[in-house]
């Protein structure tokens, strides 16, 4: 059995790169022959690339250096963290034809069924193709994030995920979708969850990990919070404007090291929840608009509700909330979510 995996993979954003490598890692780990499908959107390309142009029209050398570094990297790390298909696809109705070298297609996770965004109607990310008789469907913790979909899009969804065998989803919102359209769906956890990517672990002492977008009076407040509990304030992968001197460079595989060693982390991001929960980090996330539901949900499911703080929420407590112990009985609540989940996706594979 061959599996082809498709998701949001050569993108420049750590949550995306650790959950399509975890989706195709955790499956050889399991035994399982698969391999992310190379599939690089031509809207995506010509967008991230446009940073490249504007930089060139601009006569800005340096930032035209920065950038194109930057894509490199990441597109190293996922090479390296994960096994990706020999042919490439940049168009949706390429990936047809190679989707023929596997007997199982599998979509997700992240928010592949979000089409309000930039790419619009993807068919490849909902598996929207003629495959050959035989070939079985599923995702694995795909998400529809705070999209609300057309009564159009909506029956052209449902005859899409129809031919699914198996439809394991991150959140309740996309589960209740499902449900709604007549089909079968499960809650499963974020595949970073699933299996370990070998996190590359800093040694550099008691430190607040920051990151994420955050606004000027966020990333104030946060070094503020650090300050109270007298701790160095380090940015990972995000150099905010006027603090440049915290920011670190990191690949994917660094950054999640960074979340294992912090002392405590303060972020706005969906994984910067789900990994500081996978590694027992007390941490706070800001309520960032347009994430809600994804980390509302999360920290809901993982009994750890109390880790949200508002998106003005002053120092003392974000310092308070981020210096606060996990509860005790998130290991186990985790790890029960993660075997389940991992049952499920393996079940959805054999047909069991």
């Amino acid at each position: 059995m061959k599996v082809g995996i498709l998701t949001y993979h050569d993108i420049n954003n750590f949550g995306a790169q650790l959950q399509a490598a975890s989706v195709q890692r955790f499956l050889a780990s399991s035994g399982v022959d698969a391999e992310l499908i190379d599939f690089r959107p031509w809207r995506h390309e010509v967008r991230r690339n446009m940073t490249l142009l504007r930089a060139l029209a601009r006569m800005d050398f340096r930032r035209f250096g920065r950038e194109l570094s930057r894509n490199q990297s990441f597109r190293s790390s996922i090479a390296e963290m994960a096994a990706l298909s020999k042919r490439q696809a940049f168009l949706s109705r390429s990936v047809s034809e190679i989707s023929k070298d596997y007997q199982v297609l599998v979509c997700g996770s992240d928010e592949l069924w979000n089409f309000g965004n930039y790419l619009g109607y993807m068919a490849p990310y909902i598996l929207d193709f003629p495959v050959r008789p035989g070939v079985v469907k599923i995702s694995y913790a795909a998400s529809m994030g705070s999209y609300g979909p057309s009564g159009d899009m909506s029956g052209k969804m449902k005859s899409a995920l129809s031919g699914f065998s198996r439809i394991l989803v991150r959140d309740p919102t996309t589960e209740t979708f499902v449900r709604d359209l007549g089909l079968d769906a499960t809650r499963v956890v974020d595949p970073t969850f699933l299996t370990d990517l070998g996190a590359i672990v800093p040694d550099i002492g008691d430190f607040m990990m920051i990151s994420g977008g955050m606004k000027h009076a966020q990333v104030e407040q946060a070094l503020a919070a650090a300050l109270q509990l007298k701790l160095r304030p380090i940015s990972v992968g995000v150099a905010y404007p006027g603090h440049e001197d915290i920011h670190v460079k990191a690949t994917p595989r660094e950054w999640i090291g960074y979340v294992k060693a912090a002392t405590c982390h303060v972020t706005s991001l969906f994984h910067g929840a789900a990994l500081s929960l996978k590694y027992e980090t007390p941490f706070s996330v800001f309520l960032t608009p347009g994430k809600e539901q994804k980390i509302l949900s999360l920290l809901d499911w993982m009994s750890e509700g109390g880790r949200v703080v508002t998106a003005d929420a002053d120092a003392a407590t974000i310092a308070l909330v981020a210096s606060t112990p996990l509860s005790p009985q998130l290991g186990a609540i985790r790890d029960q979510r993660v075997a389940a989940s991992q049952d499920a996706f393996m079940a959805a594979l054999t047909g069991a």
